[in-house]
């Protein structure tokens, strides 16, 4: 009997215990569930896919009191970022301007909301923004990386290569940093700088598509059409779905005058993007080169000379109607001249008969005055002699 009562003690001790190690592990599983659940709405909010960001950081929002004050900002920060990368600047600066109502000092929000107007292109709000950003965080090589492509797309190229130069001396690591410099080195002419950043640049990061792009454009305009080949050709085949590079390798190919593979690439760059208005400009230069070097030649004559064999019709006509339009002008001259002269003999001729008819009219007058004179002596002689 004492047997049997032992027995069912510890048999219910046993059903106890199991039922307390059973609540336990639900327990454990509510917090594992809990845990799991807010881990993938944190997941989905840090995520690469701006629709996937944004479901996931809305479910942190809503939460409100139940997330942290920091969490929330965060949160904030990531979906106005994943609204930018939507294009819907719009709600993606309403969602920094509720993270600066939460944190007015935090630096990241700050940095997010100038890189938003900056791709709205209002540059003087986005810069700004990046001031007061770098005001709280010196430091801030995304701060000075955005400021400076804020004064690059103003055109202030020295300011923009000083907040370059601010971004590499942070972080001297930063492939992009080398990448970004570079292009201000390249529009401010200064190929070999460029060419040198580029390459700091690839040796940090040798599959960086865009570091092979831009030093083939760097190249390029050396005239180096070689080695800006090799760089396209090296940029597409880390990345065949970009299309600059395909543009990039065109215009050395139509520099080379190889039309023909120009055209392929500049085909291919237009179904990447069927938008790219300097692959379209490009391509029909391309086409029109391509039908002029196909067209015949104009036949000329053996008897007809080289310089006339290719005039049409009315150009012979106009030519012919200057040519004797010319002359008759010629002919006018000439027969102005010669009247102008002609006159002028008949008037000096005039004169001279007007001279020589006074010369004999003033003989003759003297010759009456010599006669009368004679007379006058013959009579006064002869009074004379009848006195006698």
């Amino acid at each position: 009997m004492a047997h049997i009562s032992r027995f069912r003690v510890f048999a219910k001790s046993e059903m106890l215990l199991l039922l307390r190690v059973t609540l336990v592990g639900l327990f454990c599983v509510c917090l594992s569930t809990a845990g799991f659940a807010e881990s993938g709405r944190w997941a989905r909010c840090r995520g690469a896919d701006p629709d996937v960001r944004i479901a996931g950081c809305t479910e942190v929002i809503v939460r409100e009191s139940r997330e942290s004050k920091r969490n929330q900002l965060r949160a904030y920060v990531n979906r106005g970022a994943a609204y930018r990368a939507k294009g819907a600047f719009d709600r993606a600066l309403a969602d920094f301007d509720r993270a600066l109502q939460l944190d007015p000092r935090s630096a990241l929000a700050l940095t997010e909301r100038a890189s938003t107007y900056r791709a709205k292109g209002e540059l003087e709000h986005a810069i700004a923004d990046y001031d007061r950003a770098l005001r709280l965080d010196e430091n801030s090589t995304a701060a000075y990386d955005g400021r400076a492509k804020a004064y690059r797309a103003k055109g202030d190229l020295d300011k923009a290569l000083a907040d370059f130069n601010e971004a590499v001396r942070l972080d001297p690591r930063s492939a992009a940093f080398h990448v970004d410099r570079g292009a201000v080195y390249q529009a401010q002419g200064d190929f070999d700088r460029a060419i040198a950043d580029y390459d700091e640049a690839i040796e940090r990061d040798p599959k960086l598509a865009s570091a092979y792009n831009d030093r083939g454009l760097a190249f390029s305009a050396k005239g180096d059409f070689d080695k800006s080949l090799a760089d396209f050709s090296r940029a597409l085949e880390l990345d065949l779905k970009f299309a600059d590079p395909f543009v990039g390798r065109a215009h050395v190919y139509r520099a080379k005058q190889d039309l023909d593979r120009a055209r392929r690439d500049l085909e291919a760059a237009l179904r990447l993007d069927p938008q790219l208005a300097s692959a379209k400009d490009a391509l029909d230069e391309v086409n029109r080169l391509i039908a002029e070097r196909a067209a015949p030649l104009p036949r000329t004559t053996a008897t007809a000379p080289l310089a006339t064999s290719t005039l049409s019709v009315s150009d012979r006509l106009i030519i012919s109607a200057a040519i004797t339009a010319g002359l008759a002008l010629i002919a006018l001259v000439v027969w102005f001249f010669w009247r102008k002269r002609a006159r002028g003999m008949r008037a000096v001729e005039t004169a001279g008969i007007k001279t020589a008819t006074l010369k004999t009219a003033t003989l003759d007058v003297g010759g009456m005055l010599s006669m009368l004179d004679y007379l006058a002596v013959e009579k006064q002689l002869r009074r004379t002699d009848g006195v006698r």
